[in-house]
């Protein structure tokens, strides 16, 4: 996975790595921000709370 350009760290290299992603939002068409925007924050949600990933459920993990 290659790390954006970002200047500002927030000292965690997985979630740094994720948030390098929101440099591909400058050379993409305003239509296709939405995708990688979601995509970014499922990424996220994966290194910030990994044991959310394994709950099944419905919306927010609920049962």
């Amino acid at each position: 996975m290659e790390t954006g350009t970002r200047t500002s760290r927030t000292g965690d290299r997985l979630v740094d790595d994720v948030l390098g992603s929101l440099d591909r939002l400058a050379g993409l068409p305003v239509d296709d921000h939405a995708a990688v925007l979601l995509e970014v924050h499922d990424r996220l949600g994966g290194v910030l709370a990994p044991e959310q990933a394994l709950r099944p459920g419905g919306a927010h993990g609920a049962p």
